[in-house]
């Protein structure tokens, strides 16, 4: 990115906090169906799991766990809207370890289970 100081050109850098932020959302839109480990985002970019969260929740006010929850709930919703999938077949894609887990995930993150949220059609 450029900008014009007193007529000349000088290149900007983003902020090392905006690029970490960057990065963590471009990693995490790869690996967010196998990978929900805040360690996990924070080892792939050479950071503590402190320092990232720091860092991303000081650009968005929100934390890297919420971030990934969010990107995963929607994913979720999205394949029960639109997809025959079972629970078991979402759970297996998203990498939960049962699908009681993904059962008590989804609940907690929406209040509903996703056999409700589907016969809702939310």
């Amino acid at each position: 990115m450029y900008r014009r100081e007193a007529g000349t050109a000088s290149h900007v850098a983003k902020p090392r906090n905006e690029q970490l932020t960057d990065d963590f959302f471009v990693l995490l839109s790869r690996h967010y169906r196998r990978e929900r480990s805040v360690k996990f985002y924070a080892s792939r970019m050479n950071r503590t799991p402190k320092y990232l969260s720091g860092a991303v929740k000081r650009i968005t006010g929100r934390s890297i766990s919420d971030w990934i929850d969010e990107v995963v709930v929607i994913e979720i919703k999205r394949q029960l809207k639109t997809t025959d999938r079972t629970v078991l077949q979402i759970s297996e894609e998203l990498n939960f370890s049962s699908p009681s887990v993904f059962v008590q995930y989804f609940r907690h993150h929406t209040g509903m289970t996703p056999r409700q949220y589907r016969k809702e059609g939310l």
